[in-house]
């Protein structure tokens, strides 16, 4: 079901009320979305509702004086849906039928079906409302816990709220008498989300409690713990020791003991969680950082912390990593980068270059769009490092709005006799609300790029807010915009996302193309990968092609169309047409 009218309209308000809302709390901006829910379904009774573990489920708002529900009912069908593989439950009792959805953690959307209106076209549409409230609720409470609103359970007395956290971290600065070495410590679980599928929570009360009892590193009251995000915990060990070596050590063997004890598992509930973590540690003294405001000291440390943390990789030999001094160039270069990117799109420092896809004839049937960047101060800078830096920094909305206007407009001018442009799509893309409409809006204005522009998006960007991509990919799909799988292979391969996902193209990813005819597993996956692209249906493109013998064994065993260097490296908008024109 695609939005109509209607729909449309009520969507647009949503964004609005979250934008008038937004030094509100949740319950005053759901109050607002669920009174203009009312106004289009006059007959249903509609209430948000909380329900955590350990305690009384609560009323948030409701469009009715009266619940469609009891709160023990409510909380009863919400511990069943917790443990269901589903987001949605009909709950049926004397002559109702109760629709209960999640939104966020321990939040639910609450509807009272009337009789005899349950048809398939009103369930679509409460479907349809129930994920675009699911997405702004969300984004409000990550809103709530990034400006340190969110409070975290005081079960014990060295959990803490973040503002908390913060403002102690703040005073530590101040503190002259202070001279042993202290430590921030990020902890990032990577595998919340495998439990969170299994028991549907984030982070609940009781998985926080056995978590603290690892990571309290034994100097009490020296030790401050606290949720920054729904599976991100800072960790504050104060006033360790003088020595830094021994600082070092003692913050090494206690990390390490933590990990012994998640690979033993953590138990909730009689169910057994395996989890894996990374983390980012700095030592420090106050006298490191030489700002006067104590505050900008704590936020430095932050950043610091944060981006020690995000360079493990899986790779990694030890799943956390301390920010040293050899760290630091790489440090004051990402804030350089991300500096010079706000005013890159302002001083037109972008570019693009296309990368031609060829047919089996070795016609060039299409091309991938590659951002390219170059900057008066840092020279030119490889997409692997700034795109990261944009993600993170929300500016690649603005790039990528820039990169899709530039390519429909060269598809509609141009490179008219070209069959399609692919670009790159990153999941925070998708995630604004606002995306569709810029690509309709662009598709308008250079009309003949209907139809041509095609979106390349990796595995792990369509499973990240699975059911809104398919929403997303479906309305996109009607407006005539085609999808590619990228670096299949790679990530979360799935049959059911290949017959979930319209999708058009899979791109088999360069790790299995570069070498292929030296390595028999690698012809196994490839030929497997092919045949499966034509069992759903779908054209099989090779990339990373570098090599003649690789190529012929592609065409060989009948893939469709093909990219690398062997066969062209990327190309500048005037060098593609002249190539298309011979």
């Amino acid at each position: 079901m695609y939005l109509n009218e209607e729909l449309f309209t009520l969507f647009r308000k949503y964004e609005l009320i979250e934008t008038l809302q937004a030094e509100n709390g949740m319950s005053a901006m759901m109050q607002k979305c669920i009174a203009e829910t009312a106004s289009i379904l006059p007959d249903f009774k509609i209430a948000i509702v909380q329900s955590h573990p350990a305690r009384s489920a609560t009323l948030l708002c409701s469009s009715h004086k009266t619940l469609p529900l009891s709160l023990d009912r409510v909380k009863k069908a919400a511990d069943l849906l917790k443990y269901s593989t589903e987001d949605t439950l009909l709950v049926r009792f004397a002559n109702k039928t109760i629709r209960l959805s999640i939104l966020c953690d321990h939040t639910y959307l609450c509807v009272d079906l009337p009789n005899n209106t349950c048809q398939r076209s009103t369930l679509a549409k409460l479907s349809l409302i129930s994920v675009e409230l699911a997405i702004i609720a969300t984004r409000k409470q990550r809103e709530l816990n990034s400006s340190n609103s969110t409070i975290v359970p005081k079960s014990t007395d060295n959990m803490t709220e973040f503002s908390c956290f913060f403002e102690s971290l703040t005073t530590l600065f101040d503190k002259k008498n202070i001279s042993g070495y202290s430590a921030l410590i990020f902890i990032d679980f990577e595998r919340f989300s495998s439990a969170k599928d299994f028991v549907r929570f984030s982070f609940n009360d009781d998985m926080l409690l056995l978590i603290q009892e690892h990571v309290s590193f034994g100097l009490n009251n020296n030790v401050m713990i606290a949720r920054v995000e729904h599976d991100l915990l800072a960790v504050l060990l104060q006033d360790i020791t003088p020595s830094e070596s021994i600082a070092f050590e003692y913050v090494t063997k206690n990390i390490q003991h933590f990990r012994r004890k998640l690979k033993d598992h953590i138990s909730i509930d009689s169910q057994k969680f395996f989890l894996t973590f990374k983390a980012g540690i700095r030592l420090f003294k106050p006298s490191d950082f030489c700002d006067s405001r104590a505050s900008e000291n704590a936020k430095a440390l932050i950043k610091q912390t944060e981006f020690a943390m995000d360079l493990v990789t899986k790779e990694s030999e030890v799943p956390y990593l301390f920010f040293t001094d050899e760290l630091l160039f790489r440090y004051q270069r990402r804030i350089c980068i991300e500096n010079e990117l706000k005013l890159a799109v302002t001083n037109d420092e972008f570019y693009l270059v296309y990368q031609p896809i060829f047919d089996k004839d070795n016609n060039i049937m299409g091309a991938e769009a590659l951002l390219r960047w170059e900057n008066k101060q840092l020279g030119i800078v490889s997409p692997a490092e700034f795109i990261p830096i944009a993600e993170q920094s929300g500016l690649v909305i603005e790039i990528g709005n820039l990169v899709a206007e530039q390519v429909c407009k060269a598809l509609n001018s141009q490179l008219q006799n070209i069959k399609y442009i692919s670009i790159n799509v990153s999941c925070i893309q998708l995630k604004d609300s606002m995306y569709s409409d810029k690509l309709e809006y662009l598709l308008a204005k250079y009309p003949k790029s209907r139809g041509r522009l095609w979106i390349e998006i990796t595995e792990s960007v369509a499973m990240t807010y699975l059911k809104r991509t398919q929403l997303l990919m479906n309305e996109l799909c009607a407006k005539g915009i085609k999808f590619m799988l990228d670096d299949f292979g790679t990530g979360h391969s799935s049959l059911a996302y290949l017959n979930e996902l319209p999708l058009s193209t899979i791109k088999i990813d360069r790790c299995f193309i570069s070498g292929v005819t030296k390595c028999k597993k690698k012809q196994a996956i490839v030929e497997s990968i092919r045949k499966l692209s034509e069992s759903f249906s779908l054209n099989c493109v090779a990339e990373g092609i570098e090599n003649e013998s690789d190529y012929t064994f592609l065409k060989t065993i009948g893939v469709d169309s093909f990219q690398g260097f062997l066969l062209s490296k990327p190309k500048s908008q005037d060098e593609l047409i002249k190539t298309l024109s011979i």
